[in-house]
């Protein structure tokens, strides 16, 4: 074992030498690195025909051993199946517990629905009984302006019905159909006039259309 820690010691101390020499020098670091005998090489001489001996083994030793070996395997085996145990109780309590959280999240939102379900319900039952009495406003409305524009057209008719029977009273019957005709015949009208701004008719000197040696006459 000393010898080991001494070999170690000197191979670390030729190391730092080496470095040191390569970083004082003006070359590149070269570090010559021991490797493993490449497979193509032969056994060396003195290895050629080297049988090694099995190294001897105290029977007492080795069953103490075994004993001893078995002890640590239970062990180790019983502290992992405790862990085991204990990692499987603590996933499951995470999962009871992540359970609870999800049922208490669930019924939080179940909660807030109801309540927003129900201020929905409220606002909805309000605009519905506001738009029923709009449209009864907006049909009573509607009935108000059709009856007052069915007495407006009652009343029309009346007047022009009323107009058409004055006007009828001025209309010629068959029978005097003749007489009518000599009458108008016999009318005359005297279209010499002028008319004012104001719309006042201004007959000329004989109104009556007579000549004036039929005046002179008379």
């Amino acid at each position: 074992m000393a010898s080991c820690l001494r070999l170690l010691v000197e191979t670390s101390l030729k190391q730092q030498a080496l470095l040191v020499s390569a970083c004082t020098s003006r070359t590149p670091l070269v570090q010559s690195v021991r490797f493993r005998k490449p497979p193509w090489v032969p056994v060396a001489k003195s290895k050629e025909f080297y049988v090694r001996k099995p190294t001897p083994v105290d029977q007492e030793e080795y069953e103490e051993l075994k004993a001893r070996y078995r002890f640590y395997r239970s062990e180790v085996d019983s502290v992992r199946q405790f862990l085991a145990q204990d990692l499987s109780a603590r996933q499951h309590n995470l999962e009871d517990q992540d359970l609870r959280a999800d049922e208490a999240e669930v019924s939080l939102m179940m909660q807030h629905l109801q309540e927003w379900n129900t201020h929905v319900a409220a606002v909805r039952n309000e605009r519905q009984l506001q738009e029923q009495l709009d449209h009864e406003q907006m049909l009573k409305e509607r009935l108000a302006n059709q009856e007052k524009q069915r007495m407006l057209d009652a009343e029309r008719a009346l007047a022009e019905l009323e107009e058409k029977e004055a006007a009828a009273a001025s209309f010629i019957d068959p029978d005097k159909l003749d007489e009518a005709i000599e009458k108008l015949i016999d009318s005359r009208k005297d279209y010499n006039f002028a008319i004012t701004k104001s719309g006042e008719k201004l007959f000329g000197e004989y109104p009556d259309r007579k000549t004036p040696e039929s005046h002179k006459q008379s």
